[in-house]
């Protein structure tokens, strides 16, 4: 690919040294300081372990009808830019064209024509701890700030319509940003790990907000969540301590398994337009006291802040934080989900009726107060016998409820099986 280039390198390379570069033939003149390129074909020319500082000029050649479009892929690996600066005819930055790279100052040319900055392109690049890309950009491809550390802020211009997966992942620094309307979809992995975010603008634009987006954003205090996005993914907001409470508009059709997985939520209302609801979705959210679901859910309801199928045959998960001491489970259950009670903290006797006949082996896991099970004498499919669960021959001991006292315990003749997790404290 033919390119007008002219690079101003610093105090880096001696006459030997460019003498044994890939690139020699191309130099014009060097003296002192300054190594001028002349118009070079480059596509397999790389500058890559340079560690002393040099500055980087992507310039117009006024003598050419052909100018710099695009910065080639991987054009400098791991090297020191003490200063970028791009002409105004540059319209892409390419794949990984910076990856690695430790840049103090980039320059953008004002009247700057640049479109698209493609994957990877300063991935893992120590940057300037504050970005203002050009009016104009509309694209921000995979991973293209993916661990830069040192980036606390970047404003996007309202030209930006698409923004890749894990753009922004890892970049401890950023505090706040403002996603530009026009934007559809937060992607997969694009904020995760940003544990300094704070602060984040979502547009009316947004519709799906993909798997991992905001996952462990420690700093993650508040969210409004768009009145169009139908779709939060798996793990999105998953370990996000600080969100105590969050809306979920009318629009949301689906949320994605573990979805709040511990989160700090104290409640939950779900609208009736809500049609899934992944496994774990509010799993390890240590403040819950209840769930809330519109009556006018087809699938979905809640009795007493605990959400069950819409017909009430499957108890789907009681809140951890929820104060009663004794849950009778409903007549009609006949399905306990597994991790339904999970760690629920105030919990010491539990009631099962007839009408169950699965449990799952995680069900009841970690309930560290409970001290009792009871089911119903008419369940055909279990029994207890002094507070421990058993299926209903007596073969299979299921839980030994982590709160009873006794400091013996013989299990009883005709006990085949012991379930896995069965004695889990």
């Amino acid at each position: 690919m033919l390119l007008n280039i002219f690079f101003f390198i610093k105090s880096i390379l001696s006459e030997q040294q460019i003498d044994k570069c890939p690139f020699a033939d191309s130099i014009k003149s060097f003296s002192g300081d300054k190594l001028q390129l002349t118009p070079t074909t480059i596509s397999k020319d790389h500058f890559c372990h340079i560690n002393t500082f040099f500055d980087v000029s992507f310039e117009s050649d006024p003598h050419s009808k052909i100018q710099i479009t695009k910065i080639p892929d991987q054009l400098f690996y791991d090297c020191m830019i003490n200063i970028l600066s791009l002409s105004e005819e540059i319209t892409t930055i390419g794949i990984s064209s910076f990856y690695n790279c430790k840049i103090n100052t980039i320059n953008f040319h004002p009247k700057s024509k640049l479109r698209e900055i493609r994957n990877n392109a300063f991935m893992h690049c120590t940057l300037p701890d504050s970005i203002t890309l050009p009016d104009g950009i509309t694209f921000i491809g995979n991973s293209t700030f993916k661990e830069c550390h040192s980036l606390a802020s970047i404003n996007l211009p309202n030209s930006v319509t698409y923004i890749g997966n894990s753009a922004f992942e890892v970049c401890h620094s950023l505090a706040s940003i403002i996603i530009p309307n026009g934007v559809t979809f937060i992607g997969n992995s694009t904020f995760k790990e940003c544990r300094s975010l704070a602060s984040i603008n979502l547009p009316n634009s947004i519709t799906y907000i993909d798997d991992f987006a905001f996952y462990r954003c420690f700093s993650l205090a508040s969210i409004i969540i768009p009145n169009g996005v139908i779709f939060i993914g798996n793990s999105t907001f998953k370990e996000c301590h600080l969100l105590v409470s969050i809306n979920i508009p009318n629009s949301v059709t689906s949320i994605g398994s573990s979805c709040f997985s511990a989160c700090f939520l104290s409640s939950i209302i779900l609208s009736e337009n809500i049609k899934s609801i992944g496994a774990n979705a509010f799993y390890n959210c240590y403040s819950l006291k209840s769930i809330t679901v519109n009556s006018g859910n087809s699938n979905y309801k809640s009795v007493d802040g605990v959400l069950f199928n819409k017909n009430g045959s499957k108890l789907i998960f009681y809140p951890q934080y929820k104060k009663e001491i004794t849950y009778k489970i409903p007549d009609g259950v006949r399905t306990i989900n597994n991790s339904a009670f999970y760690e629920c903290k105030s919990l010491k006797s539990i009631i099962i009726p007839e009408s169950v006949i699965s449990i799952s082996s995680g069900s009841f896991l970690k309930c560290n107060k409970l001290k009792s099970i009871t089911v119903s004498s008419d369940n055909l499919n279990y029994k207890s016998v002094d507070g421990v669960l058993f299926n209903k021959n007596g073969s299979k001991l299921i839980i030994y409820p982590p709160d009873k006292k006794e400091t013996t315990y013989k299990i009883p003749d005709g006990v085949r099986t012991i379930n896995n997790s069965a004695f889990y404290e």
